[in-house]
Order: C-alpha cells, then structure tokens, then sequence
C-alpha cells in the first residue's frame, strides 16, 4: 500500500497543521518591557497563545491515536500546551509572567487580593497594617493554570495574579463547565480587608467534537456551540460587574477524507473526517 495522500484542498475545510513548535509573536527578550504592557495588551497576548495551544492540542489526536478524527481524552496534553506557550512569552524564564500548574484554589483565591495594606494613622500615631484573611470558596480543588507576574508601581509585594485559566478536553458536560465559570467569578469578585480582587482577567476554554460535516452544518455546529455558552452564561445571575467576552471558531476540521493510493488503485479513506470547535469563555471586571 503506497503513502496516503490528502485531496487537493477545498475551501470548505479549514483543517489547520498542528505549527512545528509553539510559536511566538513576543516582544522580545525586554522583560522590562514587557512589565509595562497595559493589561489589555497582556490579556490579548496570553489568549492568542491559548487559541495556538488548542490547536497544537487537537492536533495530537493523531500523534497518539493514528486517526485525526479522535477525540484525545488526555486533559492534561491541552493544560501543558496552554502552559508552555504562554511561557514562550517570556524572554528569561519567569520574565514577566511566572506559570503555575494546578494551583490550590483557596491559595490562589488569597493570592487574588493584596496581602498586605497600610491603614491610616490612628491616635497614638501608629499606622495599622492590615493582612488578607483565610478565604473560604464554594468549589475547592486546583486551577489548572494560573499566571502571575512582578508588576511596578502596582501596590502589589510579590508576585501579583494576572489570570486564572481553566481548561477542558472534549466535550465537558454542563455541572463541569458551570462549576469552572462559577468559580471564575468568584476569583474576581472576592475582596477582604486590604481590599478587592486584583486579577486581571479569567479563562474558561474547551474543545467540542462534530461528526456531521457539510458546509452548512458545520455554520450550525458553531451557532449552537455559541448559544450554549450563552445559556450558561446567563445561568450564573446578575453579571453588571463583570464584562464577558464568548469566542467560539472551529479549531480544526476536516470534511472530505485521504486518499490512500496503491500501485493499481486508490481509495478514500473517510476516518479521518472530523470538525473540532473551541470555546473560550473571558471574564474580566466592567470598566
């Protein structure tokens, strides 16, 4: 049997090549720099690295299952993809952005607030200083990745939180997706003596799996993927203090097959036929 072959390509599929490595559209290696970037910047640099690990994720299915169309249940695989490529934003290791992998929840709910905070004078002319207490959070467990980063002028001592970034593999059912935006809200939303939550921005993301392909079917597969998010978005209650933000687009897809050529003949083989799609959930504080 000779080498598979692709068809030539249509403009339907929109199938994308899993990059040689995770590649960087950096700023160079200036940590300096990359400190003073406002906090949009930030937020849109680290979720263009999250929508190039999805498709580096997808794009294992065949490095481990030899088939295209399979769904990789390895969770894992898409939390280290999110990681390292958030980490090539990074000049030296750890400039600007620190990288944390399964973070204690209730650790980082802590870290979300100032740890400490001078209060005013009081009558014997000493400055009260005041410490973040022991949160209590509804759902415990670990967040998968988490970034911080040492920010000047910020009020912060120590490393501040940037972002908590939640992440699921094929086809999460709806208690899991609820229970991770839930929790979400609460990083942003928590507050304590030295004051309120200083996180920037949260992620939700995960990776949906269509068999029915034609071209108008896969349109409907992304609109229904997008009003299922808004379903659980509304689900959550009042939101007039949070800005979100709902991306969904096909990650990779494939409608057609391979044709697998012999000495005599060829064939089209149509395993491989798939269309993956990815959801990415942002909240952030209303401006």
């Amino acid at each position: 049997m000779g080498r598979p072959r692709r068809p030539p390509a249509r403009a339907a599929a929109s199938f994308v090549r899993p990059p040689n490595k995770l590649q960087i559209a950096g700023h160079g290696d200036d940590s300096n720099n990359c400190r003073q970037l406002k906090p949009m910047t930030r937020r849109n640099d680290i979720l263009e690295k999250i929508r190039e690990a999805m498709i580096f994720a997808c794009a294992q299915s065949e490095r481990f299952t030899s088939s295209k169309s399979e769904t990789l249940a390895a969770e894992y695989i898409f939390t280290v993809s999110v990681a390292m490529a958030i980490a090539e934003l990074n000049g030296p290791p750890g400039e600007p952005y620190v990288i944390r992998l399964e973070r204690d929840a209730k650790t980082f709910k802590k870290d979300c607030v100032l740890p400490v905070k001078f209060g005013k004078w009081n009558d014997r002319s000493e400055k009260r200083f005041l410490r973040a207490d022991d949160p209590t959070i509804d759902r415990p467990g670990r967040v998968d990745v988490t970034v911080y980063s040492d920010l000047p002028n910020s009020g912060y001592f120590g490393l501040q939180p940037i972002c908590a970034i939640e992440l699921k593999g094929f086809d999460p059912a709806a208690n899991v997706i609820e229970a991770d935006l839930k929790r979400n809200l609460e990083f942003l939303r928590t507050t304590g003596p030295t004051g309120d939550s200083v996180l920037e921005f949260t992620v939700f993301c995960a990776l949906h799996s269509y068999k029915r392909l034609e071209d108008a079917q896969m349109d409907r597969n992304l609109q229904a993927l997008r009003d299922r998010y808004a379903d659980y978005v509304s689900a959550l209650g009042a939101l007039a203090d949070i800005d979100v933000d709902v991306t969904v687009r096909t990650i990779s897809s494939e409608q057609v097959g391979t044709v697998i050529e012999g000495p005599d003949y060829a064939e089209l083989d149509d395993s491989s036929r798939h269309h993956f799609a990815g959801a990415i959930v942002v909240f952030s504080r209303a401006s």
